[in-house]
């Protein structure tokens, strides 16, 4: 494939979509956690921590292992750390976006930092950041005129995405949809696409039906599917 990017680019694009997609998916997974512990389900917030990759420290309470992922800056994957390295990838790409798309990300960031500082525990205080991720995207797909990176940073977005519903064990058919979706976007970049890892995933997602089953693999190859 010939860039109209720079291969610097490209990765920067990649990475916003995804580190975007890291905030806003996995607060509505933890909310969806935290509601299922309410209702009894118990060991519902430890096994959505374990998902995304933050298991519960020994001897770390619940309420502590959620400030850690809010709020940790050091803890990889957390929230705090993943808007961050949004914000990075942003700044960057500030001659691409528009200041409107880039005010979106710098309110989620200090949004976040306010609630740092205070420790905030309700997670309903976090809704303004949910809001303006979705504001982002909006200004994203509106703004970002040339096709080849908003395709990329959708790229991005939509593997993040595939991940995420895999390890929480969506139906099969909720990924299926994820996994066509996110093809949509890989026509025209072949060079950017890791051609072992999409002959594996549409492999899995040819079949009609399917459990919702997906071995680290399958869950890996998502993960190489972009070559950025």
């Amino acid at each position: 494939m010939s860039y109209a990017t720079s291969p610097a680019k490209a990765n920067h694009l990649f990475w916003l979509g995804r580190y975007a997609e890291r905030v806003s998916t996995p607060l509505a997974l933890l909310r969806a956690s935290r509601d299922g512990e309410t209702d009894g389900n118990r060991g519902a917030v430890a096994c959505c921590f374990a998902r995304l990759g933050c298991p519960l420290e020994y001897g770390c309470t619940e309420e502590q292992a959620i400030l850690r992922f809010l709020y940790d800056p050091e803890l990889a994957g957390s929230l705090r750390q993943s808007l961050e390295s949004a914000y990075e990838n942003s700044i960057v790409l500030r001659e691409d976006l528009s200041t409107e798309s880039l005010s979106y990300i710098y309110l989620c960031r200090k949004h976040i930092n306010a609630l740092a500082e205070k420790k905030e525990r309700n997670l309903f205080s976090l809704q303004p950041i949910s809001d303006d991720m979705l504001a982002f995207w909006g200004a994203v797909a509106e703004r970002l005129y040339e096709p080849l990176p908003l395709k990329i940073t959708m790229l991005g977005k939509h593997v993040e995405y595939l991940d995420l519903h895999m390890r929480f064990r969506y139906p099969y058919a909720r990924c299926k949809q994820a996994w066509k979706h996110l093809c949509s976007y890989m026509d025209k970049l072949d060079g950017l696409v890791d051609q072992d890892s999409f002959d594996q995933l549409s492999g899995f997602f040819r079949e009609a039906f399917g459990e919702a089953v997906y071995p680290q693999n399958l869950i890996s190859a998502v993960n190489t599917l972009v070559t950025v």
